[in-house]
């Protein structure tokens, strides 16, 4: 289903598409498919880029640079490279996600059937769709609902104590590899479930949990020595300074969006998108929608009178993380009407930059265990079964090819192989369109690092490079104009060797290294100034 929906545009020229939208979002997990192996083998330290915001490069822990993934997908970005390599692990997410997730239900309820539709609610999640438009590092969740399910047969006993330190710690290390904010959320989750457990389960569940929950701090402690170089350059080498400042505040769920769903969900009223274009997230992070058949589900499933303690915590979690989604002020289309979590939460060390929208993963997660658990109670009941086809029904994304797959930019300039030959890896080269405006992370990947760049497109950037963000802007064709005289300062600064224009690049940047007085050579579509080397120097 996942070739399905998402990959019908890119299986023709996988090459040539990929799946998801036009933005250079996904140029960054292209970039790191090809980096990690690259370093590696060449017997760099791979957390060091210095190929990238050159010449002092950049530490990569505190970057969406994916080391797991991009590792495990060495042969294939090998053999077929950067961009086919992307599209399999971008099909992969939605299906390993159903996966893990029906391995869950099926172990919870007990019943095939009804864990199928778990793993089709979850794998097909609005949360899903939304972080597939470019988002990969956030769509490869399938370790999430494995770590609970060992957390689950550990506290009852299914799991001897080595064999659940052994694949907690597994899950858990390649949950961190693969991003280490879904890894700090899983582990909020845990603790805020722990203490909801703690309460809500009685006296008699707590000599389980107290053990279960001794044994998850030592499978924790496993897989911080299992990642302790990536933590060793996180907090020691590179420091906090590295990490990156986001806005918790925009960037949460509208209560009206778990029930109006945004354009790419299959099934849409017209006024929908009328009313999504009044939620404070941008439309890949809208992801809360759940659909009406989904939450009439779990609204039935609360109101039954007589539940056992484990279903009033499964609900007590959801509605916890539906909360936490809200972010530091809780809207409906828009407005205001009340106070947040993320009014505390925003002033944490860990959270304070914390998107909360993106706890819409749990509660999509939560929602379709007590679908499972739903349908568990009457097996035999043809309505509920109507009803839960329904809510899948509800979530399917559109069919339109265009909506999941776009054409990957590539100037001649580095597709014809003219980028190696006039360019030498010494060389510090500044590649336009800049930043976000352009694919620059994956034509240098995929020149294999023929070159290094002054500056990168890495969602993130060394601290002391802060004081250029008004010139790279500009060159990233936003309004902001500074004189050349300025780009030629950071030209200096940066050792800049080259400037490569090739189509695509904005008038303003265009305009900005004109008035360099600079003479270019046209190569291929490109044109390339080269600097004097007493200004590089």
């Amino acid at each position: 289903m996942s070739l399905l929906f998402f990959g019908r545009g890119v299986v023709g020229s996988p090459s040539q598409t990929v799946v998801g939208d036009g933005g250079s979002d996904k140029s960054i997990f292209m970039w790191a498919l090809e980096w990690w192996p690259t370093a590696l083998t060449e017997g760099k330290d791979p957390f060091l880029a210095d190929v990238v915001w050159a010449p002092d490069g950049m530490d990569l822990s505190w970057v969406a640079a994916i080391p797991g993934p991009s590792l495990l997908a060495a042969p294939l970005t090998e053999t077929f490279g950067p961009v086919p390599a992307y599209n399999v692990l971008a099909l992969l997410a939605p299906a390993t996600a159903a996966w893990s997730c029906f391995l869950l239900a099926r172990w919870v309820t007990g019943l095939h059937g009804a864990a199928l539709v778990a793993g089709m609610l979850f794998g097909f999640s609005s949360y899903e769709l939304g972080q597939t438009i470019g988002h990969l590092h956030l769509t490869l969740v399938f370790p999430i609902p494995l770590c609970i399910l060992f957390v689950l047969r550990r506290a009852t006993g299914d799991l001897t104590r080595r064999r659940f330190l052994l694949y907690l710690t597994a899950a858990l290390t390649l949950l961190f590899v693969t991003s280490t904010e879904l890894f700090l959320m899983l582990v909020g989750v845990g603790v805020v479930s722990l203490a909801l457990a703690w309460w809500l389960l009685g006296t008699d569940a707590r000599p389980s949990l107290k053990r279960t929950a001794a044994e998850s701090v030592g499978a924790l402690l496993l897989t911080s020595l299992a990642v302790a170089p990536y933590l060793v350059h996180a907090l020691v080498l590179s420091g906090v300074s590295y990490a990156p400042t986001r806005d918790p505040f925009g960037a949460a769920a509208d209560l009206a969006n778990y029930i109006v769903p945004r354009r790419w969900t299959w099934i849409h009223p017209p006024w929908s998108n009328e009313i999504a274009r009044h939620f404070s997230s941008n439309p890949v992070e809208s992801t809360a929608y759940l659909g009406l058949p989904l939450v009439a589900i779990i609204l039935h499933f609360a109101t039954r009178r007589e539940k056992p303690r484990s279903h009033h915590l499964l609900l007590a979690v959801l509605a916890v993380a539906a909360f936490a989604s809200l972010g530091a002020w809780i809207r409906v289309v828009g407005v205001t009407i009340g106070i947040g979590p993320w009014q505390v939460l925003s002033r944490l060390p860990v959270t304070s930059s914390a998107l909360p929208v993106r706890i819409t993963l749990f509660v999509a997660l939560f929602a379709a265990l007590v679908c499972a658990l739903w349908l568990a109670e009457r097996r035999g009941s043809r309505i509920r079964w109507i009803v839960a086809v329904a809510a899948i029904v509800a979530l399917l994304p559109t069919p339109s090819a265009s909506s999941w797959s776009a054409d990957v930019p590539r100037p001649r300039f580095f597709a014809d192989g003219h980028a190696q030959r006039a360019l030498n890896p010494d060389d510090i080269v500044l590649v336009l369109p800049y930043g976000k405006a352009g694919w620059s992370m994956l034509w240098q990947a995929e020149t294999g690092f023929a070159y290094r760049m002054a500056g990168g497109r890495l969602g993130n950037f060394p601290p002391d490079e802060g004081r250029w963000q008004p010139v790279l802007r500009t060159l990233a064709g936003e309004d902001i104009e500074p004189h050349s005289e300025r780009l030629a300062a950071f030209l200096v600064a940066h050792g800049v060797d080259a400037i490569v224009v090739v189509p695509g690049t904005r008038r303003g940047a265009r305009a900005v290294v004109e008035g360099l007085g600079l003479r270019p050579i046209r190569i291929g579509d490109a044109l390339l100034y080269r600097l004097p080397r007493e200004a590089a120097d």
